[in-house]
């Protein structure tokens, strides 16, 4: 779609008037749009509109239709192809300008077979740009108003051609040449008229010296395979590569190419453009850039030290050689190379530098030691290059810190010493072997096998067993582990030299295991007690299965995570399981109910990790629904060190819980008859004290008053053991529950004077499994520090965990308790009151396995720590 000519010109007039055109120009540049209105904008043949994008264009477009659209490539959004398409697609036929960048060709080629009507270059002065272009606009307006439509592209396809910078040239279906700008006159010293019209590959020629076919063939006929180029690449319309060619004199050139096709204004093939690009300088100083760049990286990051070295000095010294001797680049510029090498190898290397300088001939690798930064003394090995340096001979000497070598080799051979040894001493037998021969055995292989040394080194291996078949199963082991795993492993018996059979574990391994026929290093050790050992502790396991399975109790074993492994046949009708349940798989906490299960999985954790654990009662459910209580005793099963599980016995104490309420019916009786009873008594009691005081107002005598005061003492005394066995006779009497510690706490001081007492409590959350009277115990604590505290202001309660569960701590400021009480004030009658509340409290804790101490500071505060086992507490979750 490429139009006739751009030089038709005819200034169009109505009656020799001058008609004014519309021009919509479009393009991302603002700076650009500025200039047009400064240079077009003035103009009064031209009413100019402007637009940022191509999207802004096309909502300005319904508005008026425009005689000329101009439109540089490079838009926000689509771009100039794209707005072009954009317009046709509407149905406008209205002439379309685009102006490109330099360097832009390609973009140029695909906008002439889109169908653009001319295109424009920017750069250069803006003036003389804004000219060419009202030029333009003027020629394809007064075209279009003359009614005289352009026909097909010749000459402005030539024109376009003629002033593209880059060479190129154009041909058409038969394939002759119909373009040849001056560019590539210029490229090829071929003059246009010399080639134009020309066919068969003519235009090849001056490029490959041969007629064949070019990249500009594969657009007219993609089926032609062309070798000349590496790597097409297809770039819009068109395709492009680029190719090595040799210029006369043997010169070679690095040639950018890229062609499209030429389509007429129905679509139909019109021939096809190349244009080429000469880019070997380019692309030679980047090579050139690029290798340099890379040998420089080589060098800076290479981890061995590069030193030049010239007349006994150096002349340079790369960032890891600096870093070795702690120079910098300007310290070590003109350095005598003396300086860093060892005292004691100075001359020779010195000489050897002289020599070689000198021409002779030396060998090019040594060692020498040097100092580094440090003063550590490092071995070096050195690999030398002669080279000119600036004109003259010079050494490129490559320097490899050896020092880790060396250390490595002395380790070595003292590891070797040390094996040696080993081999000498080890407990079991170790031999090595070739193709089934012994080449050497240690004194204990000899041991097992009752052989001497020089009996076995030399023989076959067949000389062990007893007979072919099981030596030939033995060979194939080991060998099936050493292909498989690295390492064969086999149990197998041999014949001692007196007759006697041994049980061996034999393994082996190759020595060179990249080497599948290098010799092997075999270790034999002697199992037979072990076997021995391992078939008594089989009958043991048996004797105690056999035990398990006559016991009336259920008898389990379980893994870490409480997972059946093991039940006696006691089990099933027990809890009502199938063994088919059992096969399926059942955890522990499954056989009880779901209140008791949180305080099984503590309780299993704690014997996992602690030990043996005392038993504890569950309530247990059978797979029908109903209960009955049980009590559980476990320990741990340890194998070589590890917990892998634990194992236990299951009893019904169904009976024993019905005697327990038996006795608590009694105890209950009991208690009451001791309520009635201790009731008469303090009745009694009281009558006894009033007629002790009556007494005491009518003595005359000081001695009998003194004896009736010892009396009342006495009566008093009495009377405080019998409130006493009252309360001590209900710990115990009520099964332990859980209690909220906040509220517990809580109740305690409601029920107290507190006055100006503050009372912190940072328990949230906290329960503990106690008997109930321990009510009675946080009653007591905090009764104690406002009786005795003296100087007291605050009660603190407080909870922290530690490894064995939790401690309860209740504290106050007031004046403590001294040293040599704190143990005392537990012990029943000691105390400035009644003397039994912390004997009660400590009790109380007991029944639950609760623990109390007093671990507060004399003269700072008194703290009372009660210590609840894992298991007895749980936190509420927010």
């Amino acid at each position: 779609m490429i139009h006739d000519t751009l030089l038709f010109f005819l200034p169009y007039n109505m009656a020799h008037g001058i008609l004014m055109i519309t021009v919509l120009m479009v393009d991302g540049d603002s700076s650009l749009l500025d200039d047009a209105r400064r240079y077009l904008g003035r103009d009064p043949d031209i009413r100019l509109v402007t637009a940022f994008s191509g999207e802004e264009a096309l909502r300005l477009f319904p508005g008026g239709k425009p005689d000329v659209m101009v439109s540089g490539f490079c838009l926000p959004g689509m771009n100039g192809i794209e707005l072009f398409r954009t317009v046709r697609e509407r149905g406008s036929e209205i002439p379309f300008i685009i102006v490109t960048g330099g360097g832009q060709e390609g973009i140029v080629i695909d906008a002439l077979n889109a169908g653009v009507d001319f295109y424009l270059r920017k750069g250069g002065e803006p003036g003389a740009l804004f000219a060419e272009l009202r030029n333009s606009i003027r020629q394809l307006v007064n075209g279009c108003h003359t009614g005289r439509s352009l026909p097909q592209s010749g000459n402005l396809l030539r024109t376009i051609i003629e002033h593209l910078p880059d060479a190129t040239f154009a041909i058409d279906t038969d394939g002759r040449v119909v373009a040849w700008n001056r560019a590539m006159e210029t490229m090829t010293g071929i003059l246009s008229e010399e080639m134009i019209g020309k066919g068969d590959f003519e235009y090849a020629l001056p490029f490959y010296g041969t007629r064949r076919p070019v990249l500009i063939d594969m657009v007219t006929r993609p089926e032609e395979g062309i070798a000349l180029y590496d790597e097409i690449r297809h770039n819009g319309n068109g395709i492009e590569a680029e190719t090595i060619i040799s210029r006369p004199g043997g010169k070679e050139r690095i040639l950018w190419v890229k062609a499209a096709r030429l389509v007429d204004d129905n679509g139909n093939p019109g021939g096809a453009i190349e244009s080429i690009r000469d880019i070997s300088e380019n692309r030679l100083q980047t090579i050139l850039r690029e290798g340099e760049a890379k040998y420089r990286q080589l060098v800076d990051h290479a981890r061995i030290a590069i030193v030049v070295a010239q007349e006994g000095k150096i002349r340079f010294m790369n960032p890891f050689g600096l870093e070795i001797f702690g120079l910098t680049p300007e310290s070590v510029a003109g350095m005598q190379m003396e300086q860093l090498i060892h005292p004691d190898d100075r001359s020779m290397v010195l000489e050897r530098h002289e020599q070689r300088l000198a021409g002779k001939t030396l060998p090019s690798t040594y060692t020498f030691r040097i100092i580094d930064r440090t003063g550590s003394v490092r071995s070096i090995e050195i690999n030398v290059i002669m080279f000119s340096w600036e004109g003259k001979p010079a050494t490129l000497n490559l320097l490899f810190d050896i020092t880790e070598r060396r250390e490595a080799e002395a380790l070595l051979r003292e590891r070797e010493a040390v094996l040696r040894s080993i081999f000498a001493v080890s407990p079991v037998g170790i031999a090595m072997i070739a193709r089934g021969t012994i080449l050497e055995v240690n004194d204990t292989f000899c041991e097992m096998t009752g052989y001497a040394p020089g009996e076995l080194t030399q023989q076959k291996t067949r000389i062990l067993y007893d007979d072919d078949a099981e030596y030939a199963a033995v060979v194939k082991a080991i060998a099936d582990g050493i292909s498989t795993g690295g390492t064969g492993s086999v149990e197998t018996h041999w014949r001692r030299k007196d007759g006697s059979i041994v049980d061996i574990l034999l393994q082996s391994t190759l020595i060179d295991p990249a080497s599948p026929d290098s010799a092997q290093s075999s270790v034999a050790m002697d199992i037979t007690e072990q076997n021995k050992a391992a078939a008594a502790l089989r009958a043991s396991e048996q004797r105690f299965k056999d035990l398990a399975e006559m016991l009336p109790q259920t008898i389990f074993e379980a893994d870490t995570s409480g997972n059946l492994t093991y039940v006696n046949r006691q089990t099933f009708p027990s809890f009502g399981f199938t063994a088919e349940d059992y096969r399926r798989g059942i955890n522990i906490l499954e056989a009880l109910i779901p209140e008791d299960r949180d305080r099984a999985r503590v309780n299993i954790g704690r014997i996992l990790k602690e030990g043996r654990h005392r038993g504890s009662q569950y309530t247990a459910q059978r797979r029908n629904g109903t209960t009955f209580p049980v009590m559980i005793s476990s320990a741990p099963i340890i194998k070589d060190g590890k917990t892998i599980g634990l194992r236990g016995f299951v009893i019904d104490i169904s009976e024993i819980k019905k005697a327990e309420m038996a006795l608590k019916r009694a105890n209950e009786r009991l208690n009451l008859m001791n309520s009635v009873t201790r009731h008469d008594i303090l009745n009694q009691i009281t009558v006894l004290q009033g007629f002790l005081a009556l007494g005491k107002e009518k003595t005359v005598t000081a001695d009998m008053r003194s004896l009736i005061s010892k009396l009342e003492m006495a009566t008093e005394t009495i009377r405080r053991q019998i409130d006493f066995t009252r309360e001590y006779q209900d710990i115990g009497a009520q099964s332990p529950r859980w209690f909220s510690v906040e509220e517990l706490v809580r109740t305690a001081g409601s029920m107290l004077p507190m006055g100006s007492v503050a009372l912190t409590i940072d328990v949230e959350g906290i329960a503990v499994f106690a008997d109930p009277l321990v009510e009675k115990v946080f009653y007591n604590l905090l009764e104690n520090a406002l009786r005795y505290g003296e100087t007291l202001t605050t009660i603190t309660v407080s909870a922290s965990p530690d490894q064995n569960g939790l401690i309860i701590m209740v504290a106050d400021d007031g004046i403590g308790i001294p040293a040599s009480e704190k143990e005392r004030v537990f012990s029943r009658g000691y105390g400035k009151n009644t003397g039994y509340g912390l004997f009660l409290a400590r009790e109380i804790l007991s029944i639950t396995g609760l623990t109390i101490r007093e671990t507060g500071t004399p003269q700072s505060g008194a703290c009372f720590s009660i210590r609840v086992p894992a298991g007895e507490f749980r936190r509420k979750t927010p």
